[in-house]
This record gives structure tokens, C-alpha cells and sequence, in this order.
């Protein structure tokens, strides 16, 4: 019925609003990446500039401002916290999901729409992503709606021209030239297969209104932070940043050819276990299918050919992926003996997920607390087991549903219960007692220090790299406080008699977090 409320629709937001907002506000913001952007934003309302990017009190070349501009937002509107610092990430994940499922839906009917929202909503990889304080999931969004877009101007929507240079516009505004080179990239290899990389084509395309809107959307922040620097955050993010990552390995993260296609079938597992039927299927149709495949394919080969690899650059293929996995499940999948091996090998994956956890809680003194908890990661295997029951029995239905159930139910249990035990064995976490005694002492950091403390602060902490400065400063205020890292401690010690008073590793670092204080007097603390 017209104007009828669409119940799939609801549904569909409300799993993404569980999934992706599951305890965004419950857990710290420690990672490295979430503690850098996060406290960035803050230092730049705190300025009242949007403009420069800094990092305690330090130029920040890594990332455009989109991102920092969400979070001022959040922080305006409700303080600065880890709930404001991943906000407009979590909403930018009910987004994805309800307007992948709304996008399909039109192109292929309701069936097809929820089982992609669906296969989307159970990527492991999606999840954390969009819980963290990082531009990835704009990106995603960004490039989702360029490409989609894109394909709806190649079907005839005139319309639809406008937001493929938008949406690069402000994708270039989240994490810069990747927002262009992989839409344009896609754009050349499908019109090339579909025979319609014609000028006739292009010239339909409106390029010069295009680039106007893309130049609109990005290039005033470009010109104003090249001219406030001098130039500085334009050498910094373009050559090191994008060109450097690219052609060289940066900060321990080398990329290895076959990464980034194992990373992105694990992503959507065990699903993906019929990507190559899928996809072998999609390449010989025509459609949004094959443009999705198009996408996958060359997202996937742009990042085996890059020297510096994460888990997360190949995220924006997820839900193009999920429209081939859809698609395939929905009208072409027909049962056969040859799919049998489908349920023993995801039996195993999930069991292996889970006994990785039980195993890792057991392996950890710290994590004693998560004992009690380690053993509901098992709903993973166990809703796989009864997705295969379904399976076999031909209940296809069913055995989606349990699949994508016993994902959803994972993450829940990995966010409300596992994480925040973990997070609380974080040496930032674990030092607020110190913190606390020595409230009246001025936080102060030596060379490598835990950028979480900048966060946790909201404030810049002096900073500094030699001996000589150390001391003079410390001479002039003795009631400071050193965050450093163990392997400093006997170099801080050069510049005056100090106090070890916490040290604690570094989760999922080798590094170790040392506090000290200078030893004011026999009766110092």
C-alpha cells in the first residue's frame, strides 16, 4: 500500500543501530589511530580552528578533516568522551546498511535487498570498523555513494551525476586521492567491459559542472591549510601519507600480494564462501551484480599492489561484495552436493574464532576477569551448527538467519562483555590511581609516550626528545609527571633522580607504559 511504512526497512536500521552502536560509549578511547584523531578534534575546537590539524600541540599530515569536523560537532553538542568521539560512526553504519538495502531494493526487488543488508550487517570486520574513531567509515560511505551513483547515471538516471563528483568531493575531504583513483579506476574497467568508454559517454557525464561540485566540495580546505602551513600538511599527507604508503612500507604494516583477498572473504564469512560462484556468476550477467564484482575486483588488486597493508583499506569493497553475495543467494544459488563442504569448513571457522578467545583469555593473567564471559563467544559455532542443520535439511531461510543471529550475537558479546574487561587492563585505564594521587602534578612526556594520555587529559602535554630539555624543565617545575616508555627510563634518569610509580605493557604492544616523578625530598610520594 502507498505510503505504507516499510517493516524490512525498520528492521534492517534497528540491527545496524544494535550492531554498530553496541557500547560505543562503555570503552576507552585507546587505540593509537582513535586517540591521535579523536584528541586532534578536540585541540581544534579547543582553538576554535578548522583549519590545521594538530596532535597535541604538533602538526597532524595523516588524514584530511571530515572526520575531525563530525567529532567538534559531537563534542559541541555533548562534551568530549568516547560516546561523542564515535557517534556520527556508528550513525554512518545504520546509513550504510539502510541505504545499500534501499539502493538493491530498487534494482532488484525486497528478497534481494534484505539478504545483501543482511550478509552486510554480518561483517565482523564492519563492526569494529564503525565503532572506532577513525575517517574509514565516511570513506566507505563516500564511496559507496559515488560508485552507486555512478552506476544509476550509466542505467540512465541524469540525475544521478551530480553526487558521483560530490560524493568524491567529500570523499577526497576524508582521506584524500584514494576517494578519486578508485572510483575512476572502477568507472574505466566497467565501461571498458560493457563497451561504452566512448567520448558520447563521458560527455554526458557533465565532466566540467562535475569537477566544479568536486572542487567545491573539497578544495577550499586543501587551499587554506596549504596556505596556514606554509605548505607543511600538503607535503606531509600527499608525499608521505599517500605516495609514501603506496610504494613503501610504513610503521610495521607491509603488504603481502595475497592479504588483502583473504582479508576481504574473511570479512563476510562464511557467505563468501560462495563469492567465486558468485562472482563467476555476476561476470557472466550484466547488471548491478557485475558493476558491484567490477567494484570488489578493483579495490581488491589497487591494495595487493600497495607496499603498506591494514585490514581495514579493503573495507569500502564490503558492501559490494555483499550486493554480488546477495544477488547470488537470492536468484541464482541451487542446492547440490558439491555445497556440502560449506558446513564443515564454517563449523570450523567458528570454532577456531571462538577457541582463539578462550585460548587467548586463558594465555592472559590480565584478562582473568573475562573468563566468565569467554565461554559465550561459542554462540558463534553454535549458531553455524544450526545454520548447517538448516542447511542440509534445505531451510535455507533458516540457515540464513541463524548465520547472520549467531554474527550479530558475536559482536554483541564481544562488545558489551569481552572488550571492556580488555580495556580495562589498558595502561591509561590501570594508571588512573596514580593519576589520581598525583593530581596536583603536571602530566609531562618524554620521547614515545601512549597517545591515549592526550585524550584522557584533553589538554597538550609538553613533549620532549633530549636530556638537557628534560632537566631544565624539570628544574623549573618539579611537580611534573613523566609519561614515557620503559625503554626511556635510564635516560630520564640522566636528568635527575626520578621515581618509577606505574609500569604496565602495552595491549597488543610490545612497549611498556612507565609514569615516574621526581624525587623532591626523602618523603616525596
Amino acid at each position: 500500500m502507498k505510503g505504507s511504512v516499510d517493516k524490512y526497512f525498520v528492521f534492517i536500521l534497528l540491527a545496524g543501530l544494535a550492531v554498530f552502536g553496541a557500547n560505543i560509549w562503555g570503552l576507552s578511547v585507546y587505540m593509537l589511530d582513535e586517540a591521535k584523531n579523536a584528541s586532534c578534534a578536540a585541540e581544534m575546537l579547543q582553538r576554535g580552528d578548522w583549519v590545521v590539524p594538530t596532535f597535541n600541540g604538533e602538526l597532524r599530515t595523516d588524514k584530511p578533516p571530515f572526520h575531525y569536523y563530525l567529532m567538534m560537532l559531537a563534542f559541541t553538542l555533548g562534551g568530549v568522551n568516547p560516546l561523542t568521539a564515535r557517534i556520527f560512526q556508528s550513525l554512518a553504519g545504520v546509513f550504510l546498511m539502510g541505504y545499500v538495502y534501499q539502493y538493491v531494493k530498487r534494482k532488484a526487488g525486497v528478497k534481494t535487498a534484505i539478504i545483501t543488508a543482511l550478509v552486510l550487517c554480518s561483517s565482523f570486520q564492519l563492526h569494529v570498523q564503525f565503532h572506532l574513531a577513525v575517517p574509514d567509515p565516511f570513506l566507505i560511505i563516500w564511496l559507496t555513494v559515488t560508485l552507486l551513483s555512478f552506476y544509476d547515471f550509466y542505467e540512465g538516471n541524469t540525475k544521478a551525476w551530480k553526487w558521483i563528483f560530490i560524493g568524491a568531493g567529500f570523499g577526497f575531504l576524508t582521506k584524500g586521492p584514494v576517494a578519486l583513483v578508485l572510483p575512476a579506476g572502477v568507472a574505466i574497467i566497467f565501461l571498458l567491459l560493457t563497451s561504452n568508454l566512448n567520448l558520447a559517454f563521458i560527455r554526458r557525464m557533465k565532466l566540467l559542472q562535475g569537477i566544479a561540485l568536486f572542487l567545491l566540495a573539497a578544495l577550499p580546505w586543501y587551499v587554506a591549510v596549504g596556505l596556514k602551513t606554509d605548505g607543511a600538511w600538503l607535503k606531509g599527507f600527499f608525499l608521505q601519507h599517500n605516495i609514501g604508503r603506496f610504494t613503501d612500507t610504513m610503521e610495521g604494516h607491509r603488504g603481502y600480494f595475497i592479504l588483502p583477498p583473504v582479508v576481504l572473504l574473511l570479512s563476510l564469512f562464511p557467505f563468501s564462501l560462495f563469492a567465486f560462484a558468485a562472482i563467476r556468476q555476476a561476470w557472466r550477467g550484466k547488471g548491478l551484480p557485475l558493476f558491484a564484482t567490477c567494484v570488489v575486483i578493483t579495490i581488491t588488486l589497487f591494495f595487493m599492489l600497495s607496499k603498506t597493508f591494514l585490514p581495514g583499506y579493503v573495507s569500502p569493497a564490503i558492501p559490494f561484495l555483499s550486493i554480488v553475495l546477495g544477488s547470488y543467494l537470492s536468484e541464482h544459488f541451487q542446492w547440490s552436493r558439491r555445497w556440502m563442504w560449506v558446513v564443515p569448513v564454517a563449523l570450523f571457522f567458528g570454532f577456531a574464532v571462538a577457541g582463539g578467545v578462550i585460548y587467548a583469555v586463558q594465555r592472559e593473567p590480565g584478562f582473568s576477569g573475562l573468563r566468565n564471559f569467554s565461554g559465550l563467544t561459542l554462540l558463534l559455532p553454535v549458531a553455524f551448527g544450526f545454520g548447517g542443520y538448516f542447511f542440509f535439511r534445505k531451510k535455507f531461510k533458516a540457515a540464513f538467519i541463524s548465520t547472520v543471529t549467531g554474527w550479530i550475537a558475536f559482536s554483541l558479546v564481544v562488545f558489551y562483555f569481552i572488550a571492556p574487561v580488555i580495556d580495562r587492563n589498558n595502561p591509561v585505564r590501570m594508571s588512573e590511581n596514580i593519576r589520581r594521587l598525583y593530581h596536583d602534578y603536571t602530566p609531562v612526556a618524554y620521547g614515545l609516550f601512549n597517545p591515549a594520555f592526550v585524550f584522557e587529559y584533553k589538554s597538550v602535554i609538553p613533549r620532549f626528545n633530549d636530556v638537557k630539555s628534560l632537566r631544565k624543565y624539570i628544574e623549573e617545575h618539579p611537580r611534573s609527571l613523566i609519561l614515557a616508555r620503559s625503554s626511556a627510563v635510564d635516560e630520564i634518569r640522566a636528568a635527575g633522580e626520578f621515581k618509577v610509580v606505574f609500569q604496565q605493557r602495552d595491549l597488543f604492544e610490545k612497549s611498556e607504559t612507565v609514569i615516574l616523578v621526581p624525587l623532591l625530598n626523602p618523603e616525596s610520594r
